[in-house]
């Protein structure tokens, strides 16, 4: 196993959900849609992506509301 994959690994659930959260956004800003296969090419596993997409797309509407949407 290597040192990056130990990392990966141990990384809190959170912190994998606001990463995908911030590619999410990436991917939004720079082509206006987001896909799963978009996020593994961003090196997110089928796994991360099933366990935490739903998360992250929560985080993605508190951080970056949909046009004409008030912040809170």
């Amino acid at each position: 196993m290597t040192a990056l994959r130990m990392l990966k690994d141990e990384e809190e659930p959170v912190h994998v959900a606001v990463r995908m959260a911030d590619a999410i956004i990436e991917s939004l800003e720079k082509t206006g849609h987001c896909r799963i296969r978009d996020m593994e090419a961003k090196g997110f596993s089928r796994d991360e992506l099933a366990r935490y997409w739903p998360d992250a797309w929560k985080i993605v509407e508190e951080k970056r509301p949909r046009p004409g949407q008030r912040l809170h």
